[in-house]
């Protein structure tokens, strides 16, 4: 399959692909012919299929809470809602939820 004949959404799939492979150090030529055959599987088992990609906000956000909960020291609160946005409310709910899960572990 030559990329460049395809139609337009598999061309942006490939490069998407493409370019989360080489984000990974993965060398471009090797990069190129993964996303190629990972276009083409996913053509040949969904082509012609409606594939919802949600966002993973919920991912985004765990990750973020496990990073602020690391990164928490007792005494950088204004730091913490600096670089991740949020009001100091919303970090007191974080630390707390936090804690009560690593609590569980």
């Amino acid at each position: 399959m030559s990329i460049n004949q395809c139609p337009g959404v598999l061309v942006e799939l490939h490069a998407v692909l493409k370019k989360g492979l080489q984000d990974n150090q993965i060398e471009e030529s090797i990069a190129d012919e993964i996303a190629l055959k990972t276009t083409e599987y996913l053509r040949a088992n969904k082509g012609g299929t409606s594939i919802y990609i949600p966002k993973g906000m919920v991912l985004d956000n765990n990750k973020r809470n496990e990073n602020i909960y690391k990164e928490f020291n007792g005494d950088n609160h204004e730091e913490l809602c600096k670089r991740y946005k949020i009001s100091i409310q919303w970090l007191y709910k974080i630390l707390k939820k936090s804690g009560d899960n690593s609590l569980q572990q």
